[in-house]
C-alpha cells in the first residue's frame, strides 16, 4: 500500500474538516441538496474548500492552514457564512411563523 498523498505545510499548523449535513428547512430532514449548494457557492469567493462528501445530502468545509487559531477562525467564519448565503438563495419557501 502506497503512501497518502500530503502539501507539505509548516510545522505546527492547524486546519480544520467539517463534514456538513444538509437539511430542509420545513422539518429539519436531510435533503439531496448538495449539487445545488455547491453550485450556489461556484459563484461566490470564499477561502478553504468546499466540496461534495459521500452523499447527496453532505457537502465538506476543509480550511487552509494557519499558525494561529484566530486566522483560522475568521477563514471558517467566512466559509459559513459563503455556504448560509448560498443556502438562503435555495431555501424552501419559508415556513409561515407562529403568532
Amino acid at each position: 500500500m502506497g503512501e497518502l498523498p500530503f502539501k507539505l505545510s509548516q510545522p505546527l499548523t492547524l486546519g480544520i474538516e467539517l463534514e456538513l449535513q444538509i437539511v430542509n428547512t420545513r422539518d429539519y430532514n436531510l435533503t439531496r441538496g448538495a449539487s445545488d449548494l455547491l453550485g450556489g457557492l461556484a459563484k461566490s469567493k470564499h477561502p478553504g474548500d468546499i466540496k461534495p462528501e459521500i452523499t447527496e445530502s453532505m457537502i465538506e468545509m476543509s480550511s487552509s492552514a494557519h499558525e494561529s487559531h484566530v486566522k483560522l477562525i475568521a477563514e471558517l467564519r467566512t466559509m459559513r457564512d459563503a455556504v448560509a448565503a448560498a443556502a438562503d438563495d435555495q431555501h424552501d419557501p419559508p415556513r409561515p411563523r407562529p403568532h
